[in-house]
């Protein structure tokens, strides 16, 4: 017979005699009983003053829950794991979530376990959990960070932009100037960062919000008229790309939460100052997206093709043209500075990357790609957006080798490859390796030793006929566990 855990709880009236020590002769002085309220605000006062790289943020929280709570309680206290559950009351009209979310931060965690006399246990538990080592990316998505070898698309860009503009009356935002993504370092790493966050809860989101109000908000960056959406017909782009997508999962991200998340220092200005732009460049750049898609519906759970009449896959081509992410800056009433992001993603981000919206169509990318780029380079040497586009298509290579292997079959794990149609699908420009072969072969050249450095590839090299063999090492990407295999959704 199992032992279940025994849980305990905190009286109703919950109180805490709280003593102050004085760090010089160490005497302790005892005050009165105070309300857990109360002593949760003294505790984040006090722990503010001995954090000054994250004071702002804490006398937030401070400040947040001195407003909106009127009773706090802590229960279900878990002695063994230190886990346990905050319930509150809040004034009228103040914000549910916005408590939550300051009740949710680290600060705030490790002094509700104190006075629950837990923080021991609850250190362990939160050391002991193993962060992610992979950030589920759509497939979709993925394509949009490399380039094609040949036309990407039979509509010319420049008619697809003009349709797509005039079905939406898309607005703000400089109008796109080639297909897909075209991000720097800095932009990527802070891309990988957001989906990390909501690759954690499977793109499910901290709250969801309807598709038209996020797509026609102009606080959230490129946006649609909405006289136009409520006249678009079926075979309107946009809602043909928002077909899968119910709603839009939406995240809140402090700035130096994502800072983190990106592996920059939050104690450097410079480091924050990056990240913001480069949030706000995601939140405000026009890009054109295209993918093409294979049909599935969801049949119990699971991805079924969708099949015409002679019981062929259906195929769609999909374009969408906007922000790779919406994003609301939500300020401080008061202070008008920035408190949190507010992030929604983009149709290309979530189409089929889960059962929810549709699919099963997605990728495992390594959650320290970047960070681990970072130190490959070396100190004070920068890595180019070619190097982290090459890691990509390296993965995306690897996936489709695996996945198209012959059960009980050693799959080949070699790429062969003109040298320049890998220069093209890294983006890199027409102007370089078509009519700079020196430069452009230097640049494979180093993005294939950081691969090889980060254990990507065992070897490369370059035969006389312009072809290069790259040798993946299969113990370096990822492989799922084995189970009853889940159907494959395919696109090219």
């Amino acid at each position: 017979m199992s032992k279940r855990k025994k849980k305990e709880e905190l009286p109703p009236a919950q109180t805490v005699r709280v003593g102050l020590t004085d760090n010089k002769t160490g005497e302790t002085v005892g005050l009165a009983e105070m309300s857990l309220k109360q002593t949760l605000l003294l505790y984040l006062w006090g722990y503010s003053g001995s954090n000054p790289n994250s004071k702002a943020e804490i006398m937030e929280s401070h400040d947040v829950l001195d407003k909106g709570l009127i009773y706090l309680q802590i229960r279900n206290i878990d002695r063994e794991t230190g886990t346990f559950v905050p319930r509150f009351v809040k004034r009228r009209n103040y914000s549910a979530d916005l408590l939550n979310l300051h009740l949710s931060k680290p600060w705030t965690l490790i002094v509700m376990a104190e006075l629950a006399g837990v923080k021991e246990q609850y250190l362990r538990t939160i050391r002991s959990q193993e962060k992610p080592q992979h950030i589920k990316t759509g497939k979709h998505l993925v394509s949009q960070f490399l380039g094609p070898v040949s036309p990407q698309t039979k509509l010319t860009f420049a008619d697809t932009l003009e349709r797509y503009t005039q079905e939406t009356g898309l607005t703000m935002g400089n109008k796109p100037l080639g297909w897909g993504l075209n991000l720097n370092v800095v932009q990527q790493t802070v891309t990988s960062a957001i989906l990390d966050a909501f690759s954690r809860d499977e793109y499910q989101g901290q709250i969801t919000l309807p598709k038209e109000e996020v797509l026609t908000d102009p606080e959230r960056g490129p946006n649609y008229l909405p006289a136009k959406v409520r006249s678009m017909g079926p075979e309107a782009m946009a809602r043909k790309a928002y077909k899968n997508i119910p709603e839009l999962p939406t995240i809140r991200l402090t700035l130096a939460e994502i800072v983190k998340l990106a592996g920059y220092d939050h104690d450097r200005q410079g480091d924050k100052e990056k990240v913001k732009q480069a949030v706000a460049h995601l939140g405000a750049e026009r890009y054109l997206f295209y993918w093409r898609r294979k049909a599935f519906k969801i049949e119990n759970g699971v991805a079924v093709p969708d099949r015409d009449g002679k019981g062929e896959h259906r195929w769609e081509e999909v374009v969408e043209d906007g922000s790779l992410f919406r994003v609301k800056h939500v300020l401080d009433e008061q202070t008008k500075e920035l408190k949190y992001f507010e992030v929604s993603p983009s149709a290309v981000v979530l189409d089929q990357v889960n059962p929810t919206y549709k699919g099963n169509y997605f990728l495992m990318v390594p959650r320290d790609l970047h960070t681990e780029v970072r130190k490959a380079v070396g100190q004070g040497q920068r890595s180019t957006s070619y190097t982290f586009a090459f890691l990509m298509y390296l993965l995306k290579e690897y996936e489709r080798i695996r996945s198209h292997a012959k059960k009980g079959a050693a799959p080949e794990h070699t790429i062969a490859k003109a040298w320049e149609e890998i220069a093209q699908r890294i983006k890199m420009p027409e102007t370089v390796w078509r009519r700079n072969r020196k430069v452009a072969v230097a640049r494979l050249e180093q993005v294939y030793q950081v691969a090889k450095e980060l254990g990507y590839l065992k070897s490369y090299r370059r035969g006389t006929d312009g072809v290069d063999t790259l040798e993946l090492e299969p113990s370096k990407y990822y492989r799922p566990e084995k189970k009853e295999e889940e159907p494959q959704l395919g696109s090219k």
